[in-house]
């Protein structure tokens, strides 16, 4: 039996997986952030470890507070 539509979607599904997560490779983030790919694949945002004054997109950032 030949299911020649079937292949092509899990073709299709195996390479979105593959690009999606090649955004984080190597990892971006800094200090311990762990990378989130958003928007299909094409951007990402590090979750910064909590309890450290790091911010920025890479957690590469040092918040700093002013009195």
């Amino acid at each position: 039996m030949h299911y020649p539509f079937s292949f092509f979607v899990l073709t299709i599904l195996s390479t979105f997986t593959i690009v999606n997560g090649q955004i984080c490779t190597p990892d971006p983030c800094a200090n311990g952030g762990q990378c989130v790919p958003i928007n299909a694949g094409t951007d990402y945002y590090c979750d910064c470890l909590p309890g450290l004054p790091l911010g920025g997109k890479d957690c590469d950032v040092l918040i700093t507070t002013t009195s």
